[in-house]
């Protein structure tokens, strides 16, 4: 069982690389991360890394304690309910597959914004983006929205489906929010959970579910969704905080998050974003399909 648990889990978390060189040959620094606990390993560049001995890596129970959201913290930066294609301080890239459908979502009695992806879409690609700059210092984020995926939503090859995005002052890399499936399994209808990418130090590092016992992102329901960011106290202080709900269950939650990448002046939050960015490289939507948004309400959180 554990090796077989390790066969799924591991591609899973393969986060990205780092190169490194040395007199023999060049290699990648992989980190993989498995909900609190973490393992690293030195292989070479184009061969595909295989998981750690099964008597090398605990793999902790997912907690099932359900945890209610506390209230809203902070003020309201924008509170954003798609009753049209424009909002005050909002940039939107309108396109044909980007449109205000009269879908009523479950936090807004207005119309719902509807992203259509295609039949025949190129991966690593998406229908819209729409984005908010902030201003000011803010180095806390409380972000609350709805979010719906068509019956027939096909999960990416790469396991990827993006959503948000969290960008830092003076950082190229934006942290993102996206729904995450089966990587290389060939099943479209592959169950979806949440995770989120930290282009922080010392490296990227995923983070996946680790509260709520595995609750799953249902396709064609809406979903509430929040999320909670705070930097850490200092650079290079491992206590940046990430916690997520989904219909009012706590379903990810990490205090040792570093979001300020090394030598990096990031102080503050800049920007938040709506990407609907589906997979990576490759694949191709095989029947057109579309996510939906209701209502983005941002908050400054900083304390």
């Amino acid at each position: 069982m554990i090796r077989r648990a390790l066969a799924l889990l591991v591609p899973l978390t393969i986060l990205g690389s780092t190169s490194a060189m040395t007199q023999e040959t060049k290699v990648d620094t992989l980190k993989i991360v498995i909900p609190e606990h973490e393992a690293y390993l030195l292989v070479p560049r184009g061969q595909r890394p295989q998981p750690p001995p099964e008597d090398s890596v605990e793999i902790p129970p997912v907690d099932t304690t359900e945890v209610p959201p506390p209230d809203l913290i902070g003020d309201v930066i924008t509170d954003r309910p798609y009753s049209s294609l424009a909002a005050p301080g909002w940039y939107d890239r309108v396109t044909g597959d980007f449109t205000i459908q009269a879908d009523n979502g479950p936090i807004s009695p207005s119309p719902t914004a509807r992203a259509r992806f295609r039949n025949g879409r190129a991966g690593g690609t998406g229908p819209t983006t729409s984005s908010y700059e902030l201003s000011g210092d803010v180095t806390a984020l409380d972000v609350t929205f709805a979010l719906k995926l068509s019956d027939n939503w096909q999960n990416h090859d790469s396991g990827v489906n993006k959503v948000l995005y969290f960008g830092l002052q003076n950082q190229n890399n934006e942290n993102s929010f996206v729904l995450y499936g089966c990587p290389g399994c060939s099943d479209d209808n592959a169950a979806l959970t949440w995770r989120a990418t930290i282009h922080g130090t010392p490296m990227t590092r995923a983070i996946g579910q680790n509260k709520g016992g595995g609750k799953k992102f249902i396709r064609g329901q809406w979903h509430t969704v929040r999320v909670f960011l705070q930097l850490e106290s200092a650079p290079g202080q491992p206590d940046g905080v990430f916690k997520a709900w989904s219909n009012g269950t706590l379903v990810m939650d990490y205090n040792d998050i570093q979001y300020i990448q090394e030598g990096s002046s990031a102080r503050r939050f800049i920007r938040v974003k709506w990407a609907p960015i589906w997979g990576g490289t490759g694949d191709v939507v095989k029947q057109t399909m579309y996510q939906y948004m209701d209502n983005i309400k941002v908050m400054d959180a900083t304390q």
